[in-house]
């Protein structure tokens, strides 16, 4: 199932509005759940969400 998974989106917080794209070669149905993961904890170590 090699496919391309994308997670596209945007945030808003009270000062600025944040869009962003995850894109990830998936290997597996395992790797489908790694785009939400990954962007958040991304936008996390950002500082955009908590």
């Amino acid at each position: 199932m090699p496919a391309i998974g994308w997670s596209v989106g945007s945030v808003e917080t009270p000062a600025e509005t944040w869009v962003f794209a995850t894109n990830l070669d998936l290997r597996d149905e395992q790797a489908l759940s790694w785009r939400q993961r990954l962007t958040r904890e991304a936008l996390q170590a950002k500082g955009i969400l908590q």
